[in-house]
């Protein structure tokens, strides 16, 4: 819901493309493994770090933007 939230708020222009924003996803990730399970290799755990996270994301965007 907080994702379904942002885009609207988006939509109706009351979050602008180009704001810095943090979404909080609280859920406990137990309805999503299933859905998921076979579909993307595991990932190796980073350290509780936004230096690692951003590390990790930078990487991912590369492969993303390559494929």
């Amino acid at each position: 819901m907080t994702i379904g939230c942002a885009k609207a708020l988006i939509a109706q222009g009351r979050i602008r493309p180009d704001d810095e924003t943090v979404l909080c996803v609280t859920g406990n990730g137990l309805k999503t493994t299933d859905a998921l399970a076979g579909r993307y290799a595991p990932e190796d755990a980073i350290e509780p770090r936004l230096a690692a996270f951003e590390k990790f994301m930078g990487r991912a965007m590369a492969v993303s933007a390559v494929s």
